[in-house]
């Protein structure tokens, strides 16, 4: 969620892409097995089609994981602007607000290095996406 950038876009970290839309087929499995009002939201305001995600989203997945009687939570006031994760290549981000299809700012980034994951160095990347640009 927290790397997530309106309208439900991937954040670049690494050598990604700001316009790569995300793929969340995953995400109401996890809801409805935890009860989670929070991600049953994310889930609900970021949907995107197969094509937008590169062919990632799992229709069949989503029409048996999805559970319609998880109250949707939303996450302004309910969750952080912002958090640093430590534990993951020391990534951090700060939202203005949990607006789903604008938000003025979002400044993410990471300090760790991720060689084990693709094999060179991406440390000290910050980025600000103000409306999308």
């Amino acid at each position: 969620m927290y790397f997530t950038l309106p309208p439900g876009r991937e954040a670049a970290l690494d050598d990604g892409d700001a316009e790569q839309r995300c793929s969340l087929y995953y995400v109401p499995a996890i809801a409805s097995a935890s009860r989670d009002g929070i991600l049953q939201w994310y889930y609900l305001n970021n949907l995107h089609t197969a094509e937008e995600t590169n062919l990632r989203r799992r229709y069949s997945h989503e029409l048996l994981w999805y559970d319609p009687t998880v109250e949707p939570v939303d996450l302004e006031g309910h969750l952080p602007h912002g958090h640093a994760f430590r534990g993951n290549n020391m990534c951090v981000s700060s939202h203005t607000d949990w607006n789903p299809r604008s938000t003025p700012c979002v400044v993410y980034g990471r300090g760790g290095p991720t060689h084990g994951i693709h094999q060179h160095h991406d440390v000290g990347q910050v980025y600000i996406d103000g409306h999308r640009q």
